[in-house]
């Protein structure tokens, strides 16, 4: 996975990149062998993602000196709506941040609390698949259905600003919508020509991180309790605690 920095600008940006990349190995079964992200697995509004696709071709053709076609098989995808969610706002993390620990390299005993404060919010995403042949609609179909039986969440990880060694993967919970809808030109195939389209949406509960707060904390605790009804000092119980 990729790592970025605690802006909220690059999460939400990371967020997208990633999807996609997450989504590569779903969707294997209605998608070329070797299929990649750029080429079958495009982030472009599903209108136009047929004449976006088309124009990343001839780029990539151009520079190659090749000509060719590529199948129409692919799957765009693209962010259609942000908001705050106010029902995760009210949860500990959005009111405290996320608590991150980090060992200290210079001594074992000491670790450090990253506080960085945490806001809620809800990516919305169009995802649409593009074929020539309607059987492999129930191909798609078949992949996304088990795309939601594996509870699929979007990492990303973070890396602070100053180039500290911190990385932390964080999971964002993707949710589905029983919403699709046939987007598919077969009744207008002489106008428009012939394909078949099928669009879903999801959401991704992602976090957007501002800012941080570096704590110090004890690891581990030596605690010695004393038996004061023994006359020798020396008889107590040495308890050790770690979190």
């Amino acid at each position: 996975m990729m790592a970025d920095v605690w802006t909220s600008t690059n999460i939400a940006k990371v967020t997208s990149e990633n999807l996609l990349t997450s989504m590569l190995s779903k969707f294997s079964t209605c998608l070329r062998a070797g299929a990649s992200v750029g080429i079958d697995l495009i982030f472009a509004p599903g209108d136009i993602a047929l004449r976006k696709r088309a124009e990343r071709f001839e780029k990539i053709n151009a520079v190659a000196d090749i000509k060719g076609d590529y199948p129409l098989d692919f799957i765009s995808v693209w962010k259609t709506k942000t908001e705050f969610d106010w029902a995760r706002q009210r949860n500990s993390i959005g009111q405290k941040g996320i608590t991150v620990q980090v060992m200290n390299d210079d001594d074992d005993d000491v670790a450090f609390l990253e506080i960085p404060k945490a806001i809620p919010v809800k990516y919305e995403y169009e995802i649409s698949y593009f074929t020539v042949d309607g059987g492999k609609l129930d191909l798609f179909d078949y992949d996304f259905m088990f795309w939601i039986q594996s509870t699929p969440k979007v990492t990303v990880n973070f890396v602070k600003e100053d180039g500290a060694d911190l990385q932390y993967p964080l999971d964002f919970q993707v949710l589905f919508s029983p919403d699709m809808q046939q987007n598919s030109t077969v009744s207008d195939q002489y106008d428009e020509g012939k394909y078949w389209r099928k669009t879903y949406t999801i959401e991704v509960e992602a976090w957007l991180i501002e800012n941080t707060e570096e704590l110090h904390y004890a690891k581990t605790i030596n605690l010695n309790i004393y038996d004061m009804d023994e006359e020798d000092i020396e008889y107590y119980t040495n308890v050790i605690t770690e979190p």
